[in-house]
């Protein structure tokens, strides 16, 4: 190749215009409910980057054997990995794992020529990759998606620190003109639901019949305001409530009993995991989404909420425990007053009573255009200005 044909530094941190070769970090696999970090891979494989990305560690019968595999989308490739070690010894800073860790991601990127030209790195849960240096890229990226109790260890300074959250930003040393806040994205299927109906009836209910109301999530998280919940299921009978999202088939005794009670409630479904298409099949029958936790047992303090902005890209009204981000938009969506069970139900029966006008074509257009507004395309856009401002400043 030659000097001419060469990228630039400045080129290759352009992700936008394509034709780089990323690794995206999860903590999630690909085959998880679909998250922020499975949302930015397929946007950056539909611009024209080759997109890696790297699934937690698993088990593929050979301690140290790695696999690269089609995604089914066209540029994005999934790599899985079993780790040599195990994955308690990634506590121990600058331990032996750390050393065989960057061992065999140096292998890794050599099927792209030898380095990466960004990584995003969103696994600040395993330990394993908070040391930004052991991934072999140009340009490294990181977004801690949730807080952790390990955000006080040792970490070397990425180039760009992104999150959805300021209580998260606010947990490390990066220098500010390093940092960045942005909002949750939304994926395509999402996307084009909500442009499909803006502007016309598609997500406007017929306001007959049992009101549907439905939530999506992993319906295990500690967050989960489960009390909460089965009293909402208890206290109002006519309606018929939608459970949708993984849970453990063999799941301890407390989350045992919550699960139960989904099963058998006769007017709650629990549906398990689904796609996003077969999410918004489902929200063509809901009138009412669900947003309900427990602020003091939620690790990132009720800051934000990724599937608020899916929710109100149907949209149907969303009722929701109180959420820092959307602190005072009552124009898309109906909050609890504060942070009590009684608050939540009350909103929850106000929106009920009110559910001809808060479903109302305006208000739905508003929901949708909000949510239009947070695509993956718009905030890689916001990303790559950032990253040029950082460049300009350099």
């Amino acid at each position: 190749m030659s000097n001419s044909q060469v990228p630039s530094d400045r080129e290759t941190r352009q992700f936008i215009s394509g034709k780089r070769t990323i690794l995206v970090v999860s903590p999630q696999r690909w085959d998880h409910l679909k998250l922020s970090k499975h949302h930015y891979a397929e946007e950056l494989a539909r611009l024209g980057n080759q997109v890696y990305f790297l699934n937690p560690f698993t088990r593929l019968g050979c301690p140290g054997r790695i696999r690269i595999r089609k995604s089914g989308i066209k540029n994005l490739h999934i790599i899985d990995q079993q780790f040599l070690l195990p994955l308690r010894l990634f506590d121990i800073q600058g331990s032996f794992a750390q050393l065989l860790l960057k061992r065999r991601l140096v292998d890794l990127a050599k099927v792209v020529g030898g380095k990466f030209d960004i990584s995003w790195n969103f696994d600040n849960s395993s330990g394993a990759f908070m040391d930004q240096t052991i991934l072999p890229a140009k340009y490294r990226i990181f977004q801690p998606v949730d807080r952790i109790d390990r955000t006080a260890a040792a970490l070397s300074e990425p180039d760009l620190l992104i999150s959805v959250a300021e209580n998260i930003l606010d947990d490390y040393d990066t220098p500010k003109e390093k940092k960045l806040l942005v909002p949750h994205a939304i994926g395509i299927e999402f996307l084009n639901f909500a442009r499909n109906c803006l502007g016309s009836d598609a997500a406007k209910r017929d306001g007959k019949g049992r009101i549907q109301v439905g939530y999506v999530g992993n319906l295990e998280i500690p967050a989960l305001d489960r009390t909460t919940l089965q009293r909402l299921v208890r206290n109002f009978p006519e309606i018929q409530f939608h459970f949708i999202g993984p849970f453990d088939e063999n799941p301890t005794l407390d989350k045992s009993s919550w699960l139960n009670f989904c099963r058998t409630a006769p007017n709650a479904l629990l549906h398990g995991l689904r796609t996003p298409i077969e999410i918004l099949e489902y929200a063509k029958q809901i009138d009412v989404w669900l947003v309900c936790y427990d602020r003091q047992r939620d690790r990132n303090s009720a800051s934000n909420c990724h599937k608020i902005t899916e929710y109100l890209a149907t949209g149907s009204v969303v009722v929701s425990s109180r959420i820092d981000a959307f602190a005072g938009r009552g124009d898309l969506l109906t909050m609890a007053k504060d942070g009590t069970s009684d608050s939540f139900l009350e909103a929850f029966a106000d929106a009920v009573q009110d559910l001809s006008y808060l479903n109302s074509q305006t208000l739905q257009d508003a929901r949708l255009r909000f949510a239009i507004s947070r695509s993956c395309r718009e905030v890689l856009q916001q990303i790559q200005r950032k990253i040029e401002s950082i460049t300009a400043i350099e």
